[in-house]
This record gives structure tokens, sequence and C-alpha cells, in this order.
């Protein structure tokens, strides 16, 4: 008990006040901070979060073959390699191994968000190239393609190397892989049917050096991925 207007009456009514009032400014923060704290697993939890973008330029590591980013500072040592005109004896672009020809295809490479070297394991050289698009092919799909190994490596067993650890990658974001071939390309198809690609309804039809070139396309799914041996 306290008399309304006594000195003590004062003193208590001050306090009192004066805590009510600490109170209430601490309220709003420790509200909005509990706020805040709730918010990443409110979205998390309604699925609002977003994935991160598919990276087109990882470095894979596969039992024979390390695959990088391209660089600059890489277009000798890789044009060295593309420049043996029997890579590209059955391509559409079989004037590939000429330099500017090569350079034009390096530069799209960069313009759409670049390329990987391939590095053989045994000698840290590089042996060759490939990369991920999505340019050409539809919603939930990418490419694997634009991919040469030198010479000495064909025979399957460093192209299934280098697939494998491509397709890991490229299906763990998307449902199936797409590989586009100049139809006259045999070497090329048989290579993508060795490996479980399965050709699929594909009409593009175009010119290269005046030369009318028709593409046609293979599928690799997660189902098919998960055969392999």
């Amino acid at each position: 008990m306290f008399i309304r207007g006594s000195p003590k009456a004062s003193l208590r009514l001050s306090a009192i006040q004066n805590l009510a009032g600490h109170r209430k400014r601490r309220s709003r923060p420790e509200a909005l901070s509990r706020l805040r704290s709730t918010r990443p697993d409110h979205v998390h939890d309604t699925g609002l979060t977003m994935s991160p973008p598919f990276n087109y330029q990882p470095t894979l590591a596969g039992t024979l073959l390390l695959m990088r980013p391209f660089t600059e500072a890489d277009f000798e040592l890789l044009y060295a390699v593309a420049s043996d005109p029997d890579i590209w004896a059955l391509h559409p672009f079989r004037e590939r191994y000429q330099r500017p020809v090569f350079r034009k295809f390096i530069d799209e490479a960069v313009g759409d968000r670049g390329g990987l070297v391939a590095v053989e394991n045994a000698t840290g050289r590089i042996v060759g190239y490939s990369r991920y698009s999505q340019s050409k092919v539809g919603p939930g799909e990418i490419e694997i393609g634009w991919t040469f190994l030198e010479r000495r490596l064909w025979g399957g067993t460093w192209n299934r190397d280098m697939k494998r650890i491509m397709l890991a990658h490229a299906l763990a974001d998307f449902p199936r892989v797409i590989f586009r071939i100049g139809e006259e390309n045999l070497r090329s198809r048989r290579a993508i049917e060795k490996i479980g690609g399965v050709m699929i309804s594909w009409n593009e039809v175009g010119e290269v050096f005046g030369r009318p070139v028709r593409h046609i396309a293979y599928a690799i799914t997660r189902e098919t991925f998960a055969r392999w041996d």
C-alpha cells in the first residue's frame, strides 16, 4: 500500500512507469527478432527456397580424365589437339581444324557460358573438350555436345569416362540430357548409342559453309543412366 501524493508513492510510481516503458521498448525488437528467425524455416517449409543455378563450368574428376573450365590460357594447347583434320572428317564442321574456324567455335562457347577442357589424368595434358548448353533444347533439358578428343584416345573408354562424369553432373539438375549430332556423323552416333543414347524426334536443318546439314538427336535420362555399369 502507498498513499498517492506522498514522496515514497511518487518514487514507487516513477519506478513502475520506468520499468513498464523499458519493457515496451524491448518488446518490439524482440518480436522482430523472433519473426526474422522464423522466416528461413517458413520459406523452406513452404517450398519457396530457390535452388542454386546450374553450374555450367564445374570441375569434374573421372577415372581417366579431369574436366575443368576452359580459360583463354588453354587456347593454344587445345588448338594443338583440334588442328588434326582427321578429328573433323565426319563432322558437319569439317573445317574446324582451321584456326579462324576454331577460334569462332571457342568464342561462341565463351558467349554461351563457356566450356570444359579434358585433361588426361596420367599425363596432365589437355586432350579434348566438351560443354553444356541450353540454347537449343527445351525446358527441363540440357545438352552435352561440341565434344572432341585426341584420336589416340578414340575407342570408347575415354569418351565413356567423360560422359559419365558430365552426365552425373547434369542429371542431378535435369531429368534428361540431349545430344545433337550431324546425321552423317556415324562415328559420333555409334559412340552415343554405345553409352545408352536413344534417338528422339528432332527436326533441325541448317547450313554450314554452304552445305545443308541435318542434325538428329539422342537422349539419356536419369533412368537410363541409373542402369550404367
